[in-house]
């Protein structure tokens, strides 16, 4: 039933379309790119690593690396240093974008 709901919200991309996914390691994500694929998509993982956790960025960015090698999809990760001044959700966000 979900993944027909997905499928239906989808329904204005053509399934030829390559779609960039935005995947940080976590479940919301990862379950995002996981219902791309599995409907069709052509699908590019990016990831971001901020950096800000350390060697729990670092996992996750492994965790992302190695997720798209086993579903055989490309992946694109980068490496960011935030600016400590500010507000530093809006300073991370800037760099997302």
């Amino acid at each position: 039933m979900f993944i027909s709901k997905v499928r239906k919200s989808l329904a204005q991309i053509p399934s030829f379309t390559k779609i960039i996914v935005a995947v940080s390691g976590g479940p919301d994500s990862v379950a995002l790119a996981y219902m791309l694929k599995k409907l069709g998509y052509k699908i590019v993982i990016a990831h971001l690593n901020h950096g800000l956790r350390g060697a729990e960025s670092d996992a996750d960015e492994k965790f992302v690396r190695d997720l798209a090698k086993k579903w055989k999809v490309p992946c694109v990760v980068q490496k960011s240093d935030i600016p400590k001044t500010g507000n530093l959700e809006n300073n991370a966000r800037q760099i997302r974008y």
